[in-house]
């Protein structure tokens, strides 16, 4: 069997540039292809005006405060602006470890550095060499919404190769109108590389398109390396630039040998369908070396050896994925070549590719285990279905099942409509119907356009996180599905020019009216288009309460004596960084570790990296533990060990995200349960619930404890916290026996009003009052606190004298005023507005305490 015959295909979807240059095809002046071109252009532009409009302008009074501040949005773009900074105060030295990060151990950074390093080097363009923090932070806001923007492009690139211009235009238009992942991670202020993984994914699936229809059309050969570099530039040209851009995708997101995976899925069977149909392969070949070599080339200066085939950095497996795609090219070539040669029955060749892949995964598993697992283990970490601590991340959690079990959902109500509206339910169509071309035709692009969207498909039934993706997909299908409805009904596309477009659209009334339902149906008013404008004007990020309460804690509390850019030198793998001796840390929930660090300039225990949570298995010291901790003396314990001088507490944690707390410790029962109010089912917390660390903090503002103190709280937000407060109130009724064992100096009930928002509690020893009193008694400490938003409340503390006649009493408020952060004290606002009250059998007394007293833990003694 020898060589299929050059394909004949003249279809509009395999046009391409360089298709006008052959012998058989009428060419056309270079004025006609403009003025054909030119009404899809203006269109094309005004998309992208739209597309910035809603991600740039709409949000802006969200992102560019009256106060002159810029509030991004979202956890990861505090933590990219702050990798930006500390470039640029080291350029061109990036941040690859932060010992800001992740303590005692240090962080080493798993971001892609082509992002930050875009934004540093168009800060240092546009501020002449010398930009202002505040250029930077500028540029830094505008970055996802342009980028967001020019999304539109390649989107309208791959729809039009794919089926034609008007596919295009619609694909451009929805992706440019989807609200959603894709929106939130693209607009003004949300300073996230996902946007960039969108943008250079798409991009590279376009020139991979490109390439292909390019050198299937040429009917692209080795023999050609030798002959006119004319046949051979298209082609490999659309390749490199594919490589260049899977480069660029993979400098901006670790994850992207997810795209090796699809396009070399879509090579197989391409391969697979060519060489059964008596075609050759070369031109898959050369197109795949030269892409995956390019990009080999431009990612291996960045790969850190030392971090083994790890997926989650830059490692050797991200120099294995291109080598093994590259033989895996080279392999498919041999084989249909020996196999043509010999004469053999092209319907072996899927067969003896299966094999191979599994001799190559035995010899993976021989040779490199651990690269071995990494394979094995990876479409599991992709699509599979969360559980425990790692499925109450928002983002990680399924798209398409909802429930315990889970069951499929994909309503009106559910996550992937308020993502994608109706398109979704068209994109499906869409990919029935470029499936029923793809076995009809067996093209190269239109098999990676299909692979391509189902595995996307698919990852969001893993992780909704992926719907970022999955939205250009969306785009693409469900305008495919519309434009082939107009095509099935006899319309023949947009031919026309500027000047004829009246003539055209009176001719074509009925079909203009076809398309405007279908593009009300997929865009305005019936499609997802109305939510979209309501979402973009909301960024997202730290409300007034989060970032006031930073900032209040960056100018009130001690410098950690920790250079806040660096740089920072790397300590040998497993051991400490070696923290100045003036260094803590703070704890809070991990969600908000990027902002405690950026905007607090302070060490977090946890952040977003899912790092310093604790709990597990081995119930770990973390935030999980400290803050589900039963008694003071365990949440000591855990303080103790992990550095822990500060404690950050929002609203949330104490009612909605501490189910969360709790899913990571593994332990969930008893902190509440389902009861009828006001006839119907209401999820109540239970004394488990209240006598926690976090409700003794933020629910009761720490009065029973001995150790920590509040010393700045925000404004009130609206929130379950008065609700929390009934249902405290109602515990003597609802559970006598559990409310009498509470614990020791909590209050008998409690106001039912909204406090602090954010409450900052720092953990102290607290001076120690002793006195006498007759054995067996009760000794009481009182003091009134004053917050600095004008709210009362009264600490107490209690004591049982010792047989001998004698107590202790710890006191964490100092009587007495602050001492300066300059000399290693707490600034509090938050204060005592009388003198302590000692109360024994025998008399009261009042008590006078010192900072320096609290800080040292002295002994004061009482008569």
């Amino acid at each position: 069997m020898g060589k299929g015959k050059k394909a004949t295909h003249t279809t509009e979807v395999s046009k391409t540039p360089e298709d006008v240059q052959r012998p058989t095809e009428v060419k056309r002046t270079r004025v006609e292809q403009l003025k054909s071109s030119a009404p899809y252009g203006v269109l094309l532009s005004i998309i992208l005006a739209i597309a910035f409009y809603i991600r740039a302008v709409l949000p802006y009074d969200s992102v560019f405060l009256a106060d002159g501040t810029i509030r991004f949005g979202g956890n990861d773009p505090w933590y990219h602006m702050r990798l930006v900074h500390a470039l640029l105060n080291n350029y061109p030295h990036a941040m690859f470890y932060d010992a800001h990060a992740i303590p005692p151990y240090g962080c080493y950074i798993h971001f892609g550095p082509l992002f930050d390093h875009t934004i540093a080097l168009l800060s240092i363009i546009i501020g002449l060499g010398h930009p202002t923090p505040y250029l930077v932070d500028t540029v830094g806001a505008y970055f996802p919404a342009v980028l967001g923007a020019l999304v539109v492009i390649p989107v309208y690139f791959i729809g039009k190769h794919l089926h034609n211009r008007g596919t295009g235009l619609l694909a451009a238009l929805i992706i440019a109108t989807l609200p959603g992942q894709f929106l939130s991670r693209s607009l003004l202020g949300f300073t996230d590389h996902h946007v960039a993984e969108t943008l250079f994914s798409t991009v590279t699936i376009l020139f991979f398109i490109l390439a292909l229809i390019s050198a299937r059309n040429q009917n692209l050969s080795f023999k050609d390396l030798n002959r006119d570099w004319r046949a051979i530039k298209y082609p490999l040209g659309y390749a490199a630039l594919a490589g260049i851009m899977y480069a660029a995708y993979q400098l901006c997101w670790p994850g992207a040998p997810l795209f090796g995976a699809i396009i070399m899925i879509a090579a197989i069977i391409a391969y697979i369908t060519e060489h059964i149909r008596g075609r050759t392969v070369e031109y898959l070949t050369m197109v795949g070396i030269v892409a995956f070599g390019v990009e080999l080339i431009l990612v291996l200066p960045w790969l850190h050896p030392e971090m083994g085939f790890s997926t989650f950095y830059y490692s050797l497996f991200h120099a294995a994925v291109p080598l093994a795609a590259i033989a895996a090219f080279l392999l498919m070539q041999v084989i249909s070549r020996e196999m043509n040669r010999r004469d053999i029955s092209p319907y072996y060749y899927p067969v003896l590719l299966i094999m191979g892949m599994v001799v190559g995964l035995v010899l993976i598993s021989v040779i490199s285990p651990t690269l071995y697992s990494t394979i094995v283990r990876s479409p599991d970490m992709i699509f599979g279905i969360h559980t425990g601590g790692a499925a109450t991340i928002a983002e990680a959690s399924s798209m398409l099942m909802r429930g315990n079990p889970p069951q499929l959902d994909i309503g009106r109500g559910s996550m992937v409509y308020g993502n994608f509206g109706n398109c979704f339910y068209a994109s499906l169509f869409g990919i029935l119907v470029l499936g029923y071309y793809v076995v009809k035709r067996w093209k190269p692009e239109e098999i990676l356009a299909l692979v391509w969207t189902l595995v996307m498909l698919l990852s969001i039934y893993g992780q909704n996180r992926f719907a970022y993706y999955y939205a250009v997909n969306v785009a693409i299908m469900s305008a495919y599905f519309g434009t082939r409805i107009l095509e099935f009904t006899g319309f023949k596309g947009i031919h026309t020019t500027m000047e004829d477009l009246p003539r055209f659209l009176a001719k074509n009334a009925g079909y203009i009216l076809l398309a405007i339902i279908i593009i009300g149906v997929l865009v305005y008013p019936w499609g997802p288009a109305p939510t979209t404008l309501k979402q973009a004007k909301y960024t997202g990020g730290p409300g007034a309460q989060w970032y006031n309460s930073l900032d209040w804690m960056q100018y009130n509390t001690p410098d950690t004596g920790l250079s806040y850019y660096g740089p920072y030198v790397r300590p040998p793998p497993g051991e400490p960084y070696p923290y100045p001796d003036t260094a803590y840390f703070v704890m809070s929930w991990w969600d908000y570790g990027h902002w405690i660090e950026i905007i607090g300039h302070r060490i977090p225990n946890a952040n977003p990296f899912q790092a310093g949570i604790g709990g597990g298995e081995s119930q770990a010291p973390g935030a999980s533990t400290f803050f589900t901790a039963e008694s003071e003396a365990e949440a000591n314990e855990i303080a103790d060990t992990l550095g822990t001088r500060y404690v950050v507490s929002d609203v949330e944690m104490a009612t909605g995200k501490f189910y969360a707390i709790t899913t990571w410790t593994g332990d969930t029962g008893g902190y509440g349960e389902w009861l009828l109010i006001g006839g119907r089912n209401e999820w109540v917390p239970t004394m488990r619930y209240f006598n926690s660390m976090e409700g003794r903090l933020h629910i009761f503002d720490g009065v029973s404890l001995s150790h920590y103190r509040l010393v700045h709280e925000s404004t009130a937000g609206g929130s379950s916290e008065r609700g929390y407060k009934w249902v405290y109130n109602l515990q003597p009724t609802l559970y006598p026996d559990l409310f009498e064992n509470r614990h020791q100096d909590m209050p008998s009930d409690i106001a039912e009003s909204d406090t602090g928002y954010v409450k900052i509690f720092e953990y102290v020893p607290g001076a120690k009052i002793t006195g006498t009193a007759p054995p067996n008694t009760t000794a009481t400490l009182r003091i009134p606190i004053l917050t600095n938003q004008g709210r009362t409340f009264e600490y107490v503390q209690t004591a049982t004298a010792t047989p001998d006649g004698t107590f202790t009493l710890i006191a964490p408020y100092s009587t007495d005023g602050p001492i300066a952060p300059g000399d290693g004290g707490t600034l509090f606002d938050t204060a005592p507005s009388d003198m302590y009250t000692v109360t024994t059998a025998i008399g009261s007394y009042p008590v006078s305490v010192s900072e320096a007293d609290v800080l040292a833990g002295n002994v004061i003694t009482v008569q």
